[in-house]
């Protein structure tokens, strides 16, 4: 595979990163003086730098570990792009050891400095490079982000509590970082939701309990759930949908417990008390 054969939304790995771009293995700033171009990755599991997206805009930290970043080196590169021509391709790690390629980004000409937490602990000025992507038609799938956000969850989840609290003080952005993604929609059946919470007659399917509060029109609430979901080719039917209070709803997204799936399908199939 070589550059042109690249296509945005494809992860490659660092072998093949290096050996398409010409670049070094390692850093979150590589640059390449035969190709005329600067390769960028936003490492969230580095823990060094702190980026934040806001739509097609990546709010990109500059270079530099330890103590105030200055302007130079690939800095330098970086902020000068727009009268060098120099090229610069983003890579974001979603997933540990693969690089998922936005294609190429733009500076937007103006650093905003920022103070972040080096890695001796001790407060710094650090750079922060607006970069806009080029390929503004270009969404990232939803399920990209969900795979992050487990992995990442995953990862803190091993530290201790003083370890969060230093992670507290070395990563707090003032502005959310969000993003613009595509996702599949499942339109559901409107008669069958109705069908279904009748059925349940304002008791949870699964705890039996009541539904733990009324919604804005003075009905139970409950959520209607797919026991095999949607997304994995689950029908929306009768036989697969179930009224839940949002406790059992979550519990099933995260347990999928198969005793519960097996009460639920008994339960699915009973005609509503009240029609």
């Amino acid at each position: 595979m070589n550059i042109k054969e690249l296509q945005i939304g494809q992860e490659i790995s660092n072998d093949q990163l290096t050996e398409m771009f010409e670049v070094a293995n390692t850093g979150g700033m590589r640059k390449s003086r035969k190709n005329n171009l600067l390769i960028l990755i936003s490492d969230p599991y580095k823990g060094y730098y702190t980026n934040r997206w806001d739509g097609d805009t990546l709010y990109y930290t500059g270079t530099g570990k330890t103590g105030d970043q200055k302007l130079e080196k690939q800095n330098y590169d970086l902020a000068n792009s727009i009268n060098t021509g120099l090229q610069i391709h983003l890579f974001e790690v979603l997933n540990p050891k693969r690089y998922f390629y936005h294609g190429k980004v733009k500076f937007a000409g103006n650093i905003i400095k920022e103070q972040q937490i080096d890695n001796k602990g001790k407060l710094r000025d650090v750079l922060i490079f607006p970069l806009e992507r080029i390929a503004h038609n270009y969404v990232m799938e939803l399920e990209y982000l969900k795979q992050k956000e487990k992995l990442t969850d995953a990862e803190i989840k091993k530290r201790n509590s003083k370890e969060i609290i230093d992670l507290l003080e070395k990563h707090k952005p003032k502005t959310a970082s969000k993003r613009l993604v595509s996702s599949m929609y499942y339109e559901r059946n409107p008669i069958l939701k109705e069908f279904v919470r009748r059925r349940a007659n304002g008791k949870c399917e699964l705890c039996k309990e009541n539904a733990p509060f009324l919604d804005n029109k003075g009905n139970p609430f409950l959520e209607v759930h797919h026991i095999i979901w949607l997304s994995r080719n689950g029908e929306d039917t009768i036989e697969n949908t179930v009224a839940l209070c949002p406790n059992c709803h979550r519990k099933m997204h995260i347990l999928e417990d198969k005793n519960d799936m097996e009460k639920l399908i008994k339960i699915s199939k009973q005609l509503p008390d009240v029609v």
